[in-house]
């Protein structure tokens, strides 16, 4: 286990109006590992990975990110921690009036002074590093469900992060294609160094991308640590979410 977490949350409180979301909720993230978080619907899991990069912000508790305090970041250093982030939206997000290399490009454009066959070049590679190569004049809506799931990472991978934070991302996917980025998502933090942090409730996608999950239930992380010792704790909540569906029924 790395000794340096890359991410720190403690104590964290969400509310929305009189409905909490978020109560005393808190996690280490560690580099270079996929972590799942996960936990059944409405458990605040999506609510937790947007707090960690100040899309929700918390109204009490702290949150280091690198090395920062995030919320003592002056709006400067905020923008340039978000450099350093990726993330993948649960529908992908993209722009339906923007073809592929547009997309993957607008990140680039806006944060660096490349030019363009720069940015051309660095499009191409990363559609590479997704199985999309050749995809660059297509239009979203001429992209299957998978594809679009794979052009949206290579969006959120364009500025080279350290972090990519993905929201669900096999949501729509059949089993096939959810295998298919699985594995992708292991090519790139082998091949890339990079940190994933993963929200999901898909139990087959956690048996096979988590190095550490996170079990958040009812608004509290209940379990941090690895899935083996996960199945070995004695937490009626989490025991119940990561029994298989047929002895459920049962």
């Amino acid at each position: 286990m790395p000794e340096q977490s890359i991410i720190q949350a403690r104590g964290l409180e969400v509310a929305y109006g009189e409905t909490v979301i978020l109560r005393d909720a808190g996690c280490d993230i560690y580099p270079g590992q996929i972590t799942c978080i996960v936990g059944g619907s409405g458990s605040g899991k999506t609510t937790l990975l947007k707090s960690f990069f100040g899309l929700i912000p918390v109204s009490q508790g702290r949150i280091r990110l690198f090395e920062s305090d995030l919320a003592s970041l002056g709006e400067a250093d905020y923008n340039g921690t978000l450099r350093r982030l990726g993330v993948l939206f649960q529908n992908g997000a993209l722009l339906n009036s923007l073809t592929v290399f547009e997309n993957i490009s607008v990140p680039l454009e806006q944060h660096t002074g490349l030019p363009a066959e720069i940015i051309r070049r660095m499009v191409e590679v990363k559609l590479s590093l997704v199985n999309l190569p050749g995809t660059e004049d297509l239009y979203p809506a001429e992209l299957s469900g998978g594809m679009k799931k794979r052009a949206a990472l290579a969006r959120a991978i364009a500025l080279d992060p350290e972090i990519v934070f993905l929201d669900e991302p096999s949501a729509g996917l059949d089993p096939q294609n959810s295998a298919a980025l699985d594995r992708l998502m292991i090519s790139l933090r082998d091949r890339l160094q990079v940190t994933l942090v993963v929200v999901t409730h898909e139990l087959d996608s956690i048996r096979r991308i988590a190095d550490r999950i996170v079990f958040v239930h009812e608004g509290t992380v209940l379990f941090e640590g690895s899935l083996e010792d996960a199945e070995a704790a004695d937490i009626p909540a989490l025991n119940a979410f990561l029994e298989p569906a047929g002895e459920r029924a049962r």
